[in-house]
């Protein structure tokens, strides 16, 4: 028996940098963000011997390991290792792993993978570790940021560990509170009408960016980006489109300045021609350096924006919603 587990990813609208420990701990943050319809996948199959054998199907690689030993943190399948042993499995496994976009893009990748990882190694063997959203994502942060010591923040991990589509997340001493923001159906097909994604061709390593983001002389940034996503969550109450997108644009110009390589000349190009060409606003997703621009454009002026950023080598890409969260089922196949 196979057990397939699917794990979407997500999009930040606001508040990225709030929700480090270090400064959610002494000044609150919020985060406001969606999950999409871009997932990872991961694939648990037990075996009849104590290995455990790590693929990665994107990049055709494989490490094999005794589950009772030690793993090598060697920069191969370490995030996967990192579950393994967080779980402290008994058994042998074969573990397959797959995502819809390369890591490194900032739609919060090696999250999801921890949070599948995790939930489907409980779910197939028995473990009894909590299956709460909030337990869960606690788990996932537990083994990148702990046991792994990458650096970053919380927000990846309750996205992909909770189903709602939009949810405003504060950060404190809880550590986090989730609030599933509410809508009515039109007013989410409508923003998903106006939003583009356009890939830069380049990825990222957020961790590096991270590591300096919450730092003395950025708290008072931070601060506004916390208070800016709380606008945010306002202008999605009314339902103004419009304003929703000049709060993602201003936060974006916040964002620029907590690391000065969080954008470069292509990035930049992309993002100011997107704007030239029509665009209400936009931002980098993720940490920066890389990976996805999100653009809020106008019905009828998406084509002139796809055809500009086209012509700079971006790659434009559909934006849906997810409407299902984590989803698990036995593989059909024999």
């Amino acid at each position: 028996m196979t057990l397939l587990v699917r794990v979407p990813l997500r999009v930040s609208f606001c508040g990225g940098g709030t929700d480090v420990k270090d400064f959610y701990l002494a000044h609150g943050g919020a985060t406001l963000l969606c999950n999409i319809a871009r997932y990872v996948y991961v694939s648990l199959t037990p075996r009849a011997d104590d290995q455990v054998v790590i693929q990665d199907i994107d990049f055709g690689t494989s490490t094999v390991f005794q589950y009772d030993q030690e793993p090598s943190f060697d920069g191969l399948s370490d995030l996967a290792k990192a579950c393994v042993k967080f779980v402290k499995l008994q058994s042998g496994v074969t573990i397959g792993i797959k995502s819809d976009v390369a890591p490194g893009c900032g739609l919060g990748t090696s999250s999801a993978i921890a949070v599948g990882l995790i939930y489907g190694l409980n779910h197939l063997f028995g473990l009894g570790l909590p299956t709460r959203s909030a337990e869960l994502a606690h788990q996932a942060f537990v083994v990148e940021r702990e046991i792994l010591g990458w650096e970053g923040g919380m927000q990846d991990f309750v996205a992909a560990a909770y189903a709602s589509n939009v949810h405003l997340v504060e950060y404190s001493s809880k550590p986090f509170v989730v609030h599933a923001l509410n809508y009515r159906k039109s007013f989410l097909h409508d923003l998903q009408m106006h939003t583009l994604l356009c890939y830069t061709g380049m990825t990222h390593q957020s961790s590096l960016l991270m590591s300096s983001v919450a730092n003395q002389n950025n708290i008072p940034l931070l601060q506004k980006l916390t208070a800016l996503t709380y606008q945010l969550e306002q202008a999605w109450n009314t339902e103004d489109i419009e304003l929703f997108a000049r709060y993602i644009d201003e936060s974006y110009q916040l964002k620029k300045q907590l690391h000065d390589q969080i954008t470069n000349a292509t990035i930049e190009s992309l993002y100011q021609e997107g704007k030239s060409a029509g665009a209400w606003g936009g931002k980098l997703l993720g940490a920066g350096a890389g990976g996805y621009l999100l653009f809020f454009v106008p019905f009828e002026r998406q084509q002139v924006v796809k055809e500009k950023l086209r012509s700079l080598n971006g790659q434009v890409e559909p934006f849906l919603f997810d409407r299902e969260g984590l989803q698990s089922w036995e593989s059909v196949k024999p």
